[in-house]
């Protein structure tokens, strides 16, 4: 693995981002290991913000997430794709792939 994929890779694991190394000489981010943080979703059905219900007195009575439109990639991936000059590409809706 070249130097700037292995010093991204190294910062992906500190924050937990969901990453393996591939056969290739860089790396895949899940886009199926969203749990306590959301990592990256290609539908972005749930990477939306909660919105929350309230009736007339201003009382939260439900609450349920916008989705968002389209893929989403964490800001903290991004961040840290972008600042090694590397791009993240979708190779199907389970996993991207750093290039």
């Amino acid at each position: 693995m070249k130097k700037r994929f292995k010093k991204a890779f190294g910062e992906l694991k500190k924050i937990n981002a969901p990453v393996i190394k591939n056969s290739e000489g860089s790396f895949n981010v899940s886009a199926e290991d969203n749990g306590v943080e959301y990592w990256a979703d290609f539908y972005g059905e749930f990477a939306g913000k909660l919105v929350e219900i309230k009736d007339e007195d201003g009382n939260v009575i439900d609450v349920e997430i916008k989705p968002s439109a389209g893929p989403y990639i964490n800001s903290k991936i991004e961040n840290i794709i972008s600042k090694y000059g590397l791009e993240l590409e979708w190779e199907c809706a389970g996993y991207l792939t750093a290039y």
